[in-house]
């Protein structure tokens, strides 16, 4: 079976290289991976409830809003390369959810760029959950569907560890600066 990059039309180093120039004119750094090595664990996806994240359950992006792993493990047998997407911010320039959310609005925008070139499966995932509202009111339908994408983490997928993989220091607890991790299939 081939796998979506090969249905794309373009060369996948070529491609990869494309992207890359794309993530540093944004302002963020990116590493290719094999996606292959993105692993799904449960036990990631269970640091969502232990200890209770504030939006377990209370955001369409959270768990148990999400994909089984089972399912979302499957998928990612179809994905040739992840790209791992670093920003750096200094911990005294954070405001609220801001980075959260501009690291969101890239990888969605990723995906149009990759919808431009043929690559119309390529996904994002962002960094934490959604925050463009004060909070999710599940009773009526989202006002920004196209807008949230969901973190590694909720679909059970060691960030710390595919980061380190890709080349960047992590450290726990973090210092006077706090990397915000995403990714992006293709």
């Amino acid at each position: 079976m081939a796998t979506f990059l090969a249905k794309c039309g373009m060369d996948r180093d070529e491609l990869a290289r494309e992207y890359l120039q794309t993530v540093a004119q944004a302002g963020f750094k990116g590493n290719a991976l094999p996606a292959k090595e993105v692993e799904v664990l449960d036990s990631i996806q269970l640091k969502c409830q232990i200890p209770l994240c504030e939006s377990y359950g209370e955001r369409r992006v959270c768990p148990p809003h999400l994909p089984p792993l089972e399912t979302f493990r499957r998928a990612l047998l179809d994905y040739e390369t992840v790209f791992v997407l670093s920003m750096e911010v200094a911990v005294a320039e954070i405001r609220g959810h801001e980075p959260e959310l501009r690291l969101d609005d890239f990888v969605r925008q990723s995906e149009g760029w990759a919808l431009g070139k043929g690559c119309y499966w390529a996904f994002g995932l962002g960094g934490g959950s959604c925050y463009r509202c004060k909070s999710c009111n599940m009773s009526i339908p989202c006002p920004h569907p196209f807008l949230p994408r969901p973190s590694p983490e909720g679909l059970g997928i060691d960030i710390t560890h595919l980061s380190r993989a890709a080349g960047y220091p992590i450290n726990w607890p973090p210092g006077e600066r706090v990397n915000y991790f995403g990714l992006f299939f293709l």
